[in-house]
């Protein structure tokens, strides 16, 4: 007879790569894992602060900025083959499109290429998408130490420290003509996603649809109306983001 803890045995490799659905009891906003990864983030970025006289110029500057944009493209394609090797790939929901997908790739780059062009886009997205997600993530009910819910936060998390990084470290300002940028960029994709999300069937950007999980698009009004919501929040947040370097001018 198998003996009764044999039968309630998970094997490792399920634990931190099994496939949907998600074991229950699942992931909980603000629960300890989340707050956890949270707070340790924030210490992340806080050493930036600390140490950052000591990394700029030096060689480990260039070996950060090279290590997060690896990580960064590394976590995505990470995320790809583990939707691919449990079936669940599908064009309107694995791509890159999500507003924090771009941003993976554009932090990545900007990383690689100390490029002060994308830090002009990707500053206000990060503080005003990225960070957002770290508050609310949707690691469709994997906990930790799970793939899935790892993926989340080092893609949010990497997207949000790459841009302090960039200001804290590297120096680099945003201007209000980087946030005119910014918000020109943004509305362009989001008319693009529009688009293909209609001939897709696809929702990126939440824009067709809310989420599935809570998040602040909860409190916006129903659909069409929460776009114009989200229109406004975006101005607003990113000029939240904006007004400490206007002020330090």
């Amino acid at each position: 007879m198998t003996p009764p803890s044999a039968e309630i045995r998970i094997p490792c490799r399920t634990i931190l790569f099994g496939g949907p659905p998600a074991p229950k009891p699942g992931f909980r906003i603000l629960g300890a894992s989340h707050l956890l990864t949270v707070a340790l983030l924030v210490v992340l970025n806080v050493l930036l602060v600390v140490f950052r006289a000591g990394i700029r110029g030096t060689p480990l500057d260039a070996a950060l900025r090279v290590l997060m944009a690896s990580l960064l493209l590394a976590n995505e394609l990470g995320l790809s083959l583990w939707r691919i090797r449990h079936r669940v790939w599908d064009v309107r929901t694995s791509l890159p499109l999500h507003l924090c997908g771009v941003s993976v790739v554009l932090a990545a780059v900007m990383l690689y290429a100390d490029s002060y062009v994308i830090f002009e886009l990707t500053y206000f997205w990060a503080m005003g998408g990225a960070l957002q997600g770290l508050l609310t993530p949707d690691v469709e009910g994997f906990d930790a130490p799970h793939f899935r819910f790892a993926t989340t936060f080092v893609s949010h998390g990497l997207i949000v420290t790459a841009n302090l990084y960039m200001v804290i470290v590297a120096g680099m300002r945003p201007t209000f003509s980087s946030y005119l940028k910014s918000m020109a960029v943004l509305n362009a994709w989001g008319a693009a996603m529009l688009l293909f999300n209609r001939a897709t069937g696809s929702n990126y950007g939440f824009l067709c649809r809310k989420p599935d999980t809570p998040t602040l698009f909860d409190v916006l009004g129903p659909w069409p109306w929460y776009l114009a919501s989200l229109e406004a929040i975006a101005w607003a947040l990113s000029f939240l983001f904006l007004l400490p370097f206007l002020l330090g001018a």
